[in-house]
Order: structure tokens, then sequence, then C-alpha cells
């Protein structure tokens, strides 16, 4: 229950939508990390990963 900082508005990318930016505002089920980063969130069943620059 430590991420209620993750219940603000963030600009996300969805996975599934291949695209576009959502606003998350439900409670984070888990963090997805890789590589020692936080990439994203689930959310329910869905993953939600963050926008990264390359």
């Amino acid at each position: 229950m430590g991420f209620r900082e993750y219940l603000k508005p963030l600009p996300i990318l969805s996975n599934d939508m291949g695209g576009g930016e959502i606003y998350l505002n439900h409670p984070v089920e888990k963090i997805i990390i890789d590589d020692n980063k936080v990439v994203g969130v689930v959310v329910g069943d869905e993953e939600h990963f963050f926008k990264t620059v390359h």
C-alpha cells in the first residue's frame, strides 16, 4: 500500500492501445521493473508502461 504517489494523474503509455496518453487514477497493484528502473505499473489486470525517451 505504499504507492499512493501513483494515484495522481500521470501520463503513461498503455501497451495495448499502441500509443497515446492515458491518465492513471486507479490504485496501483504492482510496479513493473526492468533493468533496475520502474518502467510501468499494473492496475487491475492491465499493464501500463511509462513513456521512455530513447
